[in-house]
């Protein structure tokens, strides 16, 4: 569809056309189309010609914002494969909270239910939103994150002044003592960056993650940044980069294609800051041997480090995941008895 004619249809709050507000668009780049704002429009379709049948519009989200309400969110690529992800997703939104993020842009090819519990908690506490991938055509899952590259580029832009594309096995660390990303970030305020790229740091996973919480002392032996230590080399291949959303024409998924004239891409070395990869030795989909050719080292995280991100990741498990039992004892009686339900202190009925 790249650089091919579609139309905008716009619709109002009770999903009645606004006629005469279509819009003869444009899709680029991939799987973007640009439809400029209608008053009293709240909804929006794109066709392919102006006679097709008009497929179900979708809400438009507002984004229109005097200027960003976040300095840093990030990017989280699709989420595939059977490994679950409960600690992974604490530890990937506590871990970026403390390098200075404060949203998180979610989506999901496929997630257990019980993953999906703590993803709700950071959704509901405002930290994140989710975007479910699906549709009626059928994709390679490794397809999906071309779209999610996409779309949350446009999700970003005007909410966030700066960006970061990753993955859920990925973490940015900034090695420069007593500094955050975001701090790096704004000491580049006046340089009219508008791409930085991020060294990566290969970081050895050989091992599985338990399918549920048990308990506080879990965290630490099972926390990626204290279970997997052994590094490669840093590299700039396959590198990964943090963007000024407004200021970028067409992203992908490791950097940049186009930016905003007057607007330039640097690279940070790896004693600022680096993207730690837990790359997979066991189950990669693309080959588990790729360690064997590197000079391997072990790059710990600080200990104080650590420590706090520890902290905060029990506590937001044991929030989700610690259920206290209700008193039944203390129930009257009269509550079950009269919807004709079972005592609950013989059977309790679960509804979730």
């Amino acid at each position: 569809m790249f650089k091919k004619t579609v139309y905008c249809r716009y619709f109002d709050c009770k999903r009645q056309e606004i006629v005469g507000a279509e819009w003869k668009g444009i899709v680029f780049p991939e799987s973007v189309v640009r439809c400029p704002r209608r008053i009293g429009a709240e909804f929006v379709s794109v066709i392919k010609e102006m006679e097709d049948e008009v497929p179900t519009p979708m809400r438009l989200k507002y984004r229109v914002f005097e200027k960003p309400i976040h300095t840093l969110s990030i990017c989280v690529a699709a989420f595939y494969g059977q490994e679950p992800k409960w600690i992974q997703i604490a530890e990937f939104i506590e871990h970026h909270k403390m390098e200075g993020a404060t949203f998180f842009y979610f989506h999901i090819g496929n997630i257990s239910d019980y993953d999906r519990q703590i993803l709700d908690e950071y959704v509901n506490q405002g930290d994140a939103e989710v975007k479910t991938l699906q549709e009626k055509y059928e994709r390679p899952f490794y397809a999906w994150q071309l779209i999610e590259i996409q779309d949350c580029h446009m999700r970003s832009k005007y909410h966030s002044k700066w960006t970061a594309f990753i993955d859920i096995d990925e973490r940015i660390h900034t090695n420069e003592p007593n500094k955050t990303l975001v701090d790096i970030l704004n000491n580049l305020d006046s340089q009219n960056i508008g791409e930085i790229q991020l060294p990566h740091l290969k970081v050895i996973k050989n091992g599985d993650t338990p399918a549920r919480y048990l308990g506080k002392g879990q965290v630490p032996r099972e926390m990626f940044s204290r279970k997997y230590i052994n590094t490669a080399e840093p590299t700039f291949d396959a590198s990964k980069a943090v963007i000024r959303p407004d200021k970028i024409g067409i992203m992908s998924i490791h950097n940049a294609i186009a930016l905003e004239p007057g607007w330039k891409s640097v690279q940070l070395n790896s004693n600022q800051v680096v993207f730690r990869h837990y790359k997979d030795v066991l189950h990669r989909v693309s080959g588990n041997d790729w360690a064997q050719n590197e000079t391997i080292s072990e790059r710990p995280l600080p200990d104080s480090f650590n420590q706090e991100l520890s902290g905060r990741v029990a506590e937001r498990l044991e929030f989700v995941y610690r259920k206290v039992p209700v008193n039944c004892s203390t129930i009257p009686e009269y509550m079950y008895t009269s919807r004709v339900f079972p005592n609950p202190c013989e059977k309790m009925l679960l509804t979730w």
